[in-house]
C-alpha cells in the first residue's frame, strides 16, 4: 500500500483565530481589516468594491451606517 502524501501547509488547521467566527486559519492567508487591524479569515472579510480594501464585518457595517 502506498504512503499517503502529507497535507499541504495551506490546508492545515492553522494557528490564528478569526475575530468574527473564531475559525482557525493560517497566518499567511489571513486578512487584516483596514479600520481596526483585526485578523479576519477569508470567509468573513468584506471587500469594499470601489477601493478594494478589506474590512471586518463590524467595521464595514459601521461604515455603511454613516
Amino acid at each position: 500500500m502506498a504512503k499517503r502524501a502529507p497535507t499541504p501547509w495551506w490546508l492545515s488547521p492553522g494557528t490564528e483565530s478569526c475575530h468574527v467566527c473564531t475559525h482557525s486559519y493560517i497566518h499567511e492567508i489571513g486578512i487584516y481589516c483596514v479600520e481596526c487591524d483585526r485578523g479576519v479569515c477569508i470567509h468573513c472579510m468584506v471587500v469594499e468594491m470601489m477601493t478594494r480594501e478589506p474590512y471586518c464585518p463590524v467595521c464595514y457595517a459601521s461604515e455603511r451606517e454613516d
